[in-house]
């Protein structure tokens, strides 16, 4: 019998992100389908506080000025309970853009 391949979400880091996990990009393993907070949660456990305060608030909601964005489309910050990631997924941490 062969082994079924493993389902993983790309990851890609930018800024301040990239800075906390010192990685541009990774893949990570999920089972399919995984709720969006339920991921954000593995990638706090992996890469710890400091990622996980740039993140959420204190009452465990994301921060106004930080965005998720899943195969390029924004996730609504309300739902990502609701929202899944899939194999091959591509997952972003879109932190504050700054410029004048």
């Amino acid at each position: 019998m062969q082994a079924s391949s493993e389902s993983y979400v790309l990851v890609k880091y930018f800024a301040k992100v990239r800075e906390i996990t010192k990685k541009r990009e990774e893949k990570i393993p999920i089972r399919n389908p995984t709720a969006v907070n339920e991921f954000l949660s593995e990638l706090f456990l992996r890469y710890g506080y400091q990622l996980e305060e740039f993140v959420m608030q204190n009452d465990g909601t994301l921060k106004k000025n930080i965005g998720i964005l899943v195969n390029g489309s924004p996730v609504n910050r309300n739902k990502i309970r609701d929202s899944y990631l899939s194999n091959l997924d591509e997952f972003v941490i879109l932190p504050p853009i700054s410029g004048g």
